[in-house]
């Protein structure tokens, strides 16, 4: 779990370390749950860059824990 929600800054080099991280995981078979809630600054890259739609995003750390394994 990457949690976001605290983030006030996030360049290219941060999205590219999520999108390799991302990566890893799923040839380990396991998963990345990035909480990025909705008008945080994360959230708003995350979406003008469609990573959310290619990353597991969540609004909160609740909903990332409960994500099906």
């Amino acid at each position: 779990m990457v949690d976001l929600s605290q983030l006030e800054f996030i360049d290219s080099s941060g999205l590219g370390a999520l999108v390799e991280t991302h990566s890893r995981l799923q040839r380990e078979h396991r998963q990345l749950a990035v909480v990025a809630p909705g008008g945080t600054a994360a959230a708003v890259l995350l979406n003008l860059s469609g990573l959310q739609t290619r990353l597991p995003t969540y609004e909160d750390r609740d909903a990332a824990t409960k994500q099906a394994p």
